[in-house]
Parts: structure tokens; sequence; C-alpha cells
């Protein structure tokens, strides 16, 4: 695959991805009859995209730290260092998300209170749900956790063994989720404070399957041979998408639970989306000088667009006037990106300094740009 091609994509698919987010997320409490006549609860399948491209991530983040060691495969160095460099990209933003948006929204007021529930969110524990958008982070930490496991899988198996593996992991979610109520009163008191932590929308951690489908891509899209077309099969899987997007939203859509039994399609449709794109060499990108930029700091975008929108708000500048509202706020909006890239960048350089520290201790800390 070429990198900096792919490079390009994920930003691209990352930034479609969050602004779709942040216009769900906005139309919701301000422009509630266009959230009610268009969004609804739909666009919020979309976040699954995330989980896809955190897998494909994940691979190349360990085949990295395998070519730094010397060597092939997995030992507790490689790993350890795996979850330091993601904790260190995770939780400096993430504490600060939570530290700040209980001050300006309401409705998170409980993460200045101490308590299990509280400290357990700061800690991004996977047995929790964290409140509003901020669920997405513990449901990601399950993916890093197993991340390690499905990276030994995927090494170890050829591709269509591994994504054999995982449709078995499927089927399984599949009959743990029907039974899922008897088995939490099974293994009430171990440590799952919020059951519902543990379910991607109707299934048993259907996040974590979508996850290990993104590590996959990489070695799929290297046994093929690079296409300069390839868009009338990324036409298909949009199309796909958009339907089970649309289908497993609906509790009857076909019959009784049908939005159930239609998931396991659902996750195959954002697999096969982002494959598909990615799989295309030096594809179409409308805007993506734009759009890619929003990708890239798509992950500080995400934790802090509701403090945003909440400022705005308190401040008048969104109002009852949707039309000037949503210009003033889009007006306004480079200048919050700008905090965003701000903030990631100097916890990035911070991340690096303490990094380099670890893996050189009796060494002085190069300089960061």
């Amino acid at each position: 695959m070429n990198t900096a091609s792919t490079r390009h994509t994920t930003a691209y698919i990352k930034g479609i991805t969050i602004i779709v987010v942040m216009v769900g997320h906005y139309s919701s409490y301000y422009a509630v009859d266009f959230y009610t006549d268009w969004f609804r609860e739909y666009a919020s399948e979309i976040v699954s995209i995330f989980f896809v491209l955190a897998g494909y991530g994940a691979l190349h983040s360990f085949s990295n730290l395998e070519r730094q060691k010397g060597e092939p495969g997995l030992d507790i160095g490689v790993i350890l260092r795996y979850y330091g460099k993601k904790a260190l990209r995770i939780y400096p933003l993430y504490w600060t998300a939570l530290f700040t948006v209980a001050f300006i929204l309401p409705e998170y007021g409980r993460l200045h209170e101490l308590s299990p529930h509280t400290v357990a969110t700061y800690l991004g524990y996977p047995g929790v749900k964290a409140p509003g958008v901020y669920w997405f982070i513990p449901a990601l930490i399950q993916c890093y956790l197993l991340a390690p496991m499905f990276y030994i899988l995927i090494r170890r198996l050829s591709v269509r063994h591994y994504m054999m593996a995982v449709a078995m992991m499927l089927a399984m979610t599949m009959v743990i989720t029907n039974s899922y109520d008897r088995i939490l009163d099974m293994i009430n008191g171990f440590g799952i404070p919020d059951p519902e932590a543990l379910l991607y929308r109707p299934l048993f951690l259907a996040n974590v399957i979508l996850f290990a489908l993104g590590m996959a891509i990489p070695l799929l899209a290297a046994g093929h041979h690079p296409k300069k077309g390839g868009y009338f099969v990324f036409a298909g899987s949009l199309a796909l998408f958009l339907a089970m997007m649309l289908a497993v939203r609906d509790a009857d859509t076909l019959f009784t639970r049908s939005h159930f039994f239609l998931f396991p399609l659902f996750i195959f449709s954002v697999f096969a989306l982002c494959w598909s794109l990615l799989r295309i060499v030096d594809p179409v990108l409308p805007l993506l000088r734009l759009v890619g930029p929003l990708g890239n700091r798509s992950y500080p975008i995400y934790l802090f667009h509701r403090q945003y929108f909440g400022l705005l708000a308190m401040a008048g500048i969104i109002g009852s006037d949707g039309a000037s509202s949503i210009a003033l706020t889009i007006l306004l909006f480079p200048v919050f990106f700008i905090a965003c890239a701000l903030m990631e960048g100097g916890f990035h350089r911070a991340g690096l300094r303490i990094t380099r520290r670890w893996l050189s201790p009796g060494e002085a800390p190069a300089t960061v740009p």
C-alpha cells in the first residue's frame, strides 16, 4: 500500500466521520427539528468507523515496534510500550475534557463528585460507561487491551483463517448477547458496575469485532494487486453501510428484533466501506485539504466539541435563530480547531519526552521539535 496515499485516505475518512458526529450532536441540542427529521440517532452509527480505523492503525503500531526491536514477535516489552504510547495519547486529553466539560454542561456535573464511578470514568475503566460522548473512550480501551491478542492471531494465521476466527467471535457475541441478562446475574459482583459498557449497540463487545477487522485491512490490501479504479466496489459498500445504518436503529425493520440479526451485516458494511476506499490507489478525495486536517485532529475535536458548542450557547452565539447560529458556529470553528491542535501538540511533545526517557533512561532526552 502507498503509505502517503493511505495516510491521506485515513485522515479523510476520519474527517468526514467527525463532521457527521459534530452535525449530529449540534442538531440534537440546537436544531431539534432538523435532527428529528433527518438525523435522529442514525448518524451515531458512523462512530463505528473509528473502531475499524483504530484497528488498522494498531497493526502498523505493532509492526513498527517490532522493527524497532530488531526481530519479529511480541514480548512483554513491546506490549508495554504499545500500552504506554496509547495511554500517553489518550489520557491527558481525555482527563482535560472530563475536567472541563462539567463546568460548561450541567448534564456532566457528576464528574466532579468523588465516587467509584467517577474514578472509574477518569481511568477509562472498560467496565464503566462514561457519560455523554465519552462512552467512546472506555469502549476504545477495551479494543486496545485486546489488541496484542489479535496481533498474535493475525501473525500466526493466514488472513483467511484470521477472518474466519473473527467471524466465529462475532457468532459467539450473538449467543452471549441473547443470554446477557442471565450471564450478568451469574457474574454479579465481578467488577462490572455498568453492564451497558460491554455492549456496543445491541451486541456484546461488537466494537472489539470492528477493531479486529480493521487490523486485517493492511494484510488484505497487500494481498491484492493495487488498482487505480475500485470506485464501484466503494459505492456498493457505501450503499450497504447507509442501508444498515438505518436498519439497525429500527427495532422491527423487517421482523421482530430484526435490528439484532442485521447487526453482523452492519459490522461487515463498516469494514467493507473502509477497506474498499483504502484499497484504491490515489483515490479522488473531494475537499481533502479541508477535511484531512479535521481527520488528523479528530480525537481532540471529538473530546471537546461539546464544550465548544456549550461555550457558544453560554455566550449567546447559539440561540433561537438557527441560520445565524450555524453560520457563527462555522465561522468560529477555526479558533476551536487551533485550540485542539495546540492542546494535542503540547501533550504529544510532553509524551515524546516521557517516552524517550523511558526508552533511554541513562541518556539526556533529545530535543523535541
